[in-house]
């Protein structure tokens, strides 16, 4: 389980990170692209896309960047598991 925690602190512990698995769910985007969707420095983006990489979940082809199979799974758990985070914090209110 520690692994399991350490992916989704890396993910969620740095909203750079969270931006480019979103900006990649509309599609594929080159480095640029993904900066400016993001505000990420170069550095940081060099860092966040080889990240991605090893991890299995982004691909490069040419210039461009794209979710993998595995990818879009992380991305669209990560948006489930969001989505459940803010219907919690409504449902706070009235819970018993």
């Amino acid at each position: 389980m520690d692994a399991t925690l350490d992916d989704v602190e890396f993910l969620v512990s740095s909203t750079h990170r969270v931006g480019v698995l979103d900006a990649l769910t509309r599609g594929p985007c080159d480095r640029d692209e993904l900066r400016t969707a993001t505000g990420a420095s170069s550095p940081t983006m060099g860092r966040i896309l080889t990240d991605f990489q090893n991890r299995h979940w982004i691909e490069r082809d040419g210039r461009t960047y794209r979710l993998t199979g595995l990818g879009e799974f992380v991305a669209d758990q990560f948006e489930e598991f969001v989505d459940a985070m803010a219907y919690q914090r409504r449902l706070r209110e009235v819970w018993p």
